[in-house]
């Protein structure tokens, strides 16, 4: 079939660490693959990109060319991809900097762990080494991840540092009005002393 054969291991790891792009890798080598065998005039790299809209029709052809007869239909794999990638982005979009590290460490690939063995167990042979597209994919995903996560941490510790300030400004003004209130008293009895020093006078 030519199918894009590595170790569920592999996939996993690169998965996690470029932060979900290697899987934009994955469903292109995929789509390639299917492109070569059907003679079609697919696009990989399109169908790669918007993967949530094509992924279904790719799981189903690698399925159903392999014969995998397990328990995990195309359309359960699809709408399982489809769910993390869209809660991803509620996420990062919602939570902002507090969750964004959860957020980024997608899990969207978990589906295609299941699609990957079915395509292993027709392969005798995983792809070992690292080609030069590869090995820049995972090098801007890296670079991506440490920037998210940098940005990430920055955010929380800005506002944390903001939240302390504040409660400082707080405590300081409450505890200026408490010294008023305790003063007032004194300021009251100065004040009665002095009237009636001068009605006497």
């Amino acid at each position: 079939d030519g199918y894009f054969a590595i170790s569920l291991k592999r996939l996993a790891v690169l998965s996690i660490i470029t932060s979900g792009i290697y899987n934009i890798y994955w469903f292109y080598k995929n789509w390639k693959a299917v492109k070569k065998s059907e003679l079609s005039k697919i696009i990989p790299l399109v169908r790669a990109v918007f993967s949530v809209i094509f992924c279904y029709s790719l799981f189903k052809k690698i399925l159903h060319s392999t014969g995998y007869k397990k328990p995990f239909s195309p359309t359960v794999l699809a709408a399982s991809y489809i769910f993390f990638i869209l809660l991803n982005f509620i996420l990062t979009f919602f939570l902002e900097g507090y969750l964004v590290i959860f957020s980024c460490l997608t899990i969207a690939f978990i589906p295609l762990l299941i699609v990957q063995k079915a395509v292993n167990e027709k392969t005798k042979n995983l792809k070992k080494g690292f080609s030069t597209c590869e090995v820049t994919v995972i090098l801007l995903g890296a670079a991506f991840t440490t920037l998210t996560t940098y940005c990430a941490g920055s955010t929380a510790l800005s506002n944390f540092k903001l939240g302390d300030s504040a409660k400082s400004a707080l405590i300081r003004q409450l505890v200026k009005e408490a010294n008023d209130k305790v003063a007032l008293p004194q300021k009251i009895d100065a004040l009665t002393t002095l009237e009636s020093i001068s009605a006497k006078r």
